[in-house]
């Protein structure tokens, strides 16, 4: 069962976002419910230098593990 739905975006999407773009966002839900993330679009800049410059990391935010 789906009790909310939503869409997030980065900063001027479907345009490329500015560089050095730090996007934070937090999604809360009661205790024992779930939260749900399909990514429908996902692009990165190439590494030229090995570095990677560009990430998603998602993490809980009661216990700060990262997934």
């Amino acid at each position: 069962e789906v009790l909310q739905a939503g869409t997030l975006v980065s900063p001027r999407y479907p345009s490329p976002y500015q560089h050095n773009q730090n996007c934070t966002w937090f999604l809360k839900t009661k205790p024992g419910y779930k939260v749900t993330l399909e990514f429908t679009e996902f692009d990165l800049q190439p590494s030229y230098d090995k570095k990677c410059r560009d990430f998603v990391q998602i993490q809980d935010g009661t216990e700060g593990k990262q997934f």
